[in-house]
């Protein structure tokens, strides 16, 4: 039983696209698929044949696209690429404690900051004269005064 396999090339891979009964079916397939899809660099078909021995593959259709669309479609995985990009330097270890050390530094001068100005203005009640004085206090157990 002979089955035709069309294959297509991705990115220097090539990748099963489908597996189909007759000859002419697959061909057309193969020449849809490369007409359709612009990521393809090249479509091949191979006929398949089962026999007693294993399985014989033999090269029956093979194309290579070359074109060059004027706004391919991105895929999902690609970006825009630029062509004057810089390279961030990585940082030295000393240079990344010195990062941490001004980064602490701001939050403690923030911190006081924020407490001197959520300082309440007006004296706090327990501060005052008549809560120094001597007074009773009762017991909520018992329920005596001492």
């Amino acid at each position: 039983m002979v089955r035709y396999e069309v294959l297509t090339c991705r990115k220097g891979r090539w990748i099963a696209d489908g597996i189909l009964d007759t000859r002419n079916a697959a061909i057309d397939h193969a020449q849809a698929v490369a007409d359709r899809d612009y990521l393809i660099a090249a479509v091949r078909v191979n006929a398949l044949e089962d026999n007693a021995e294993g399985f014989r593959e033999k090269t029956i259709y093979n194309r290579k696209v070359s074109r060059v669309p004027a706004n391919p479609p991105l895929a999902a995985d690609s970006r825009p690429q630029t062509t004057n990009k810089r390279k961030a330097k990585p940082r030295s270890p000393s240079a990344r404690r010195a990062l941490i050390l001004v980064l602490l530094l701001v939050i403690a001068c923030s911190a006081l900051v924020g407490y001197g100005l959520l300082r309440p203005q007006q004296p706090w009640v327990f501060d005052t004269p008549d809560a120094q004085k001597p007074h009773l206090l009762r017991n909520p157990f018992t329920g005596e005064f001492s």
